[in-house]
């Protein structure tokens, strides 16, 4: 028996297409450019430059929210680590503000394992283990 597929075809012009496929491509690179415009602007008043990079995360880690341009997971995670990068802060410190260390090794682990278990490695390694193992057992 032969099926009959109904073939779909995108009669829009291609730059729509292309505009429309870029769009979460395009609000990230404008997350950076804010930053950036946020960090190298005149310092206002009593703003020290620390202040002023940490306003900067502060801003892009809420334009992202906003915009759903990664998920939110991610762009919580951004903040963790971008006040250590830009200076702000020293890293323990910075993580101290969110939990201690070794809620960061577990997390770590976490996103270790939901990686392999996706991609299926994780049963290619048990089916390894035991193909190489099971007969001793």
């Amino acid at each position: 028996m032969a099926r009959e597929y109904e073939v779909v075809v995108d009669r829009r012009p291609l730059w729509i297409i292309l505009l429309a496929r870029s769009q979460q491509t395009a609000i990230i690179i404008a997350g950076a450019v804010l930053y950036w415009v946020i960090v190298s602007a005149h310092l206002p008043g009593d703003l020290t430059s620390q202040g002023q990079k940490a306003l900067g995360a502060f801003a892009l880690c809420v334009f992202y929210w906003v915009l759903n341009a990664l998920p939110l997971m991610v762009t919580s995670l951004l903040a963790i680590i971008l006040l250590p990068l830009s200076g702000v802060m020293q890293s323990n410190q910075a993580y101290a503000l969110f939990g201690n260390e070794a809620v960061f090794f577990i997390l770590g682990a976490f996103i270790l394992a939901a990686c392999l278990m996706k991609s299926g490695l994780s049963t290619r390694l048990a089916l390894s283990i035991l193909h190489r193992c099971g007969a001793c057992c």
